[in-house]
């Protein structure tokens, strides 16, 4: 029988641990007080939210879902589970479950305080700040009031949000979003001189903070405090996001009415931010601004170079990704242009200590840009947004695409304009492969070589329409927009049969759609299959959608992993010590796989084939043929380069190989690059989130 006392032990031993940062600890501890007690809803608690807390979400996702089953009225339980599905965007279970937290234990002030920001990101707002204000009753804090202002400020309650903002900057002066919000409330209210003198302490408190740091801990810095998108401002599913207004203090939420350009689209309902002292032209959005950074990263160590930076909001993003930029706009020799610019961006860099650099230079696009290229310079990116009227746009792109290096990647703003247009048009024309972005004032690119650009997902609240001069351009993300309802459709039928995450599911939603509706040849493979809801997930697509015949090729021993290797670990920790060694993960088909396929009518697609990958992926290689889509979910090394060694040549030109464990298994990673360096191929590999990826196939010969 289990000593209680040893299980008490184990867990204050983890909460010591998760409290000194020692997340793996916490993990290891928090297993033992599972091992010790395994009815004990307080052991499973702390073992999802350690798990959850170091991003292991499909373990987390196991373990509480177990747990929940077995405890289903344990409060803490359904908070954590809120605190997943938040994590995973699936905002109404988040509700739901935090919600229920809520009405079994009214004095959890932390489900309260989640619950307002998942509320917040639902876009109900009043019931957000009701929530934060039972939050801040039960346990006031400078967060706490921090949020309260936060969600005050999103409704533009300009004049109610200065109490909680002063507390909670009166609680911890260095919380510097909360002082740019409070500066923002007192320019909306047309108290300048307070708004300077925030602004002026502010100054002070962040070069104090960055000498405490330079003092305590030298070397980058780059922890922020939690990223919180203001209301009315979109991000694409699938984009890093990176928060630098703290150091652009003068950036405020701009009067759409007050821009008088005739390609400004203002009825787009995205948050639109401007300087004050110039409010009739406004910022790149957040979603643009965050396009250019995840492009940025993809260009990390390598030369960049921007035409035209504004108030150097756009040249941030870029810095922050760790190119090395140069800027060339003719406004720099402007004051107080300059020393804005040059404040923003030192500040910015140093507080996330990026490892880019940047220079900034006055002069006119494109005589500017030849002269920096003399002596055969070249750069690799390129981000386009200077003078947008007559040729000068075509002029850009045409000394952009004079000094590019072979491979390249050029992004315009503001494609809503035909001026801008004929830039991307000239480099379509010039063989350069061409795409526009669907977000408020269009963004387009162009690349060549090696490279790809990042995926973008248009807001799917917005009933997006193109401009006449850009009705035959290809759009990023247009047709997951469209199909974004059936996918949720089907989501809801398989996300009890997948540790998948929804931007896993969408990606293998997406590629299988279009390669049906291209009729690229071949099967659908899944090698891991678990308990089946991503096959289901296929076969659906199939089924709707497919030009031909097909099946998809479910793979697994449905009877738990297999052993692990030596290499097969995560963050150092050997692959049997964590929550998903040998034996784990067991699926028996009739109990799984069968059940989501009957529910969804796809039973006559699904051929699922038990086994060990080295033995049936041979045997039933000539049965599958050519492939359309792999989706290689193995975990270990071996499984992995069996699933490429065996397959890999049978996927069809244009197919797409989707790696669930990229980012998380060190094996899965290390056998995917041996497996580029014995067959001479370098993959384009694409993220999708914090583990997946993906990538196309270019060629169909055969490796070896």
């Amino acid at each position: 029988m289990a000593d209680p006392h040893d299980t008490d032990t184990y867990l204050v031993q983890a909460w010591a641990h998760y409290e000194a940062h020692a997340l793996d600890a916490a993990i290891q501890a928090a297993r033992s007080a599972c091992e010790a007690s395994p009815d004990r809803p307080d052991s499973a608690a702390a073992l999802g939210w350690f798990l959850l807390e170091s991003a292991q979400l499909p373990q987390a996702t196991e373990v509480l879902r177990h747990a929940l089953e077995r405890h289903p009225d344990f409060p803490t339980l359904h908070w954590y589970w809120g605190m997943l599905c938040f994590r995973e965007r699936r905002l109404d279970a988040a509700h739901q479950s935090l919600q229920r937290a809520l009405q079994l234990d009214p004095q959890l002030d932390e489900a309260a305080s989640a619950l307002a920001w998942v509320l917040h990101d639902m876009g109900r707002l009043p019931e957000a700040s009701q929530w934060a204000r039972t939050a801040l009753d039960a346990k006031p804090g400078a967060q706490r009031h921090a949020q309260l202002g936060w969600l005050l400020l999103a409704q533009e309650r300009w004049d109610e949000a200065l109490v909680p903002l002063r507390a909670a900057l009166a609680l911890e002066p260095d919380l510097a979003s909360t002082r740019t919000q409070l500066i923002q409330a007192l320019t909306q209210l047309d108290r300048a001189a307070e708004a300077d003198t925030v602004r002026a302490a502010g100054f002070v408190r962040e070069d104090e903070a960055r000498l405490r740091r330079a003092a305590s801990r030298p070397g980058p810095q780059g922890a922020q405090e939690s990223i919180v998108l203001p209301f009315g401002d979109y991000v694409s599913p699938g984009l890093k996001v990176v928060q630098p207004d703290a150091h652009f203090p003068h950036m405020v939420r701009g009067d759409t009415s007050r821009c008088d350009w005739p390609y400004f689209r203002r009825e787009i309902p995205h948050n639109w931010y401007v300087d004050p002292h110039d409010p009739e032209c406004g910022f790149i959005s957040r979603d643009e601004a965050l396009v250019l950074y995840n492009t940025a990263l993809m260009f990390k160590g390598k030369q960049a170079l921007e035409i035209g930076c504004w108030m150097g909001w756009s040249a941030c993003h870029m810095a922050l990704a760790g190119v090395h930029l140069t800027v060339v706009d003719p406004v720099l020799d402007k004051s107080p242009n300059r020393e804005r610019v040059a404040q923003s961006l030192s500040s910015a860099m140093q507080a996330y200590g990026s490892v880019g650099d940047l220079s900034l230079v006055t002069g006119l696009s494109p005589q500017a840009v030849d002269a920096l290229a003399a002596g055969e310079r070249k750069w690799s990116l390129f981000f386009i947004d200077g003078n947008h009227s007559g040729d000068n746009p075509l002029n850009d792109a045409m000394v952009c695409e004079r000094h590019a290096e072979a491979d390249a990647l050029i992004l315009f703003h503001d494609l809503a304009s035909p001026d801008v247009a004929q830039g991307l048009n000239y480099l379509a024309r010039k063989g350069w492969h061409t795409m526009a972005y669907n977000t408020m004032q269009i963004m387009g690119v162009a690349w060549r070589g090696n490279v790809e650009p990042v995926a973008h997902i248009p807001d799917p609240k917005i009933p997006w329409t193109l401009p006449p001069h850009l009705q035959h351009t290809a759009v990023s993300g247009v047709s997951q927009t469209e199909d974004a309802g059936e996918f949720l459709q089907l989501l809801a039928s398989i996300r009890p049969f997948t540790l998948l995450s929804t931007e896993r599911l969408f990606s293998l939603y997406t590629h299988a759609k279009l390669l049906c509706q291209r009729d690229i040849p071949g099967n659908f493979v899944e090698c891991g299959s678990y308990q089946g809801g991503a096959a289901a997930l296929l076969a659906s697509v199939v089924q709707r959608h497919s030009l031909r015949p097909r099946k998809v090729y479910a793979f697994d021993t449905f009877q738990g992993m297999p052993e692990p290797a030596e290499v097969d670990r995560h963050n150092g920790t050997p692959a049997n010590d964590t929550a998903f060694g040998a034996g784990t993960l067991a699926a028996p088909v009739a109990e799984y796989l069968a059940v989501v396929c009957a529910r969804l009518g796809v039973t006559s697609i699904v051929e699922p084939v038990p086994g060990l990958f080295a033995h049936t992926l041979p045997a039933r290689k000539a049965d599958v043929g050519p492939i359309a889509l792999l989706h290689a979910d193995a975990d270990w090394y071996a499984s992995t380069m069996d699933i490429f060694s065996t397959l890999y040549d049978a996927v069809s030109t244009g197919g797409v190989v989707q790696i669930d464990d990229f980012g998380y298994w060190e094996g899965c990673r290390k056998a995917v690059r041996d497996f580029e360096r014995i067959s001479g191929e370098v993959f384009a590999l694409q993220r999708i989130d914090h583990t997946g990826v993906w990538f196309q196939k270019k060629s169909s010969t055969p490796c070896g």
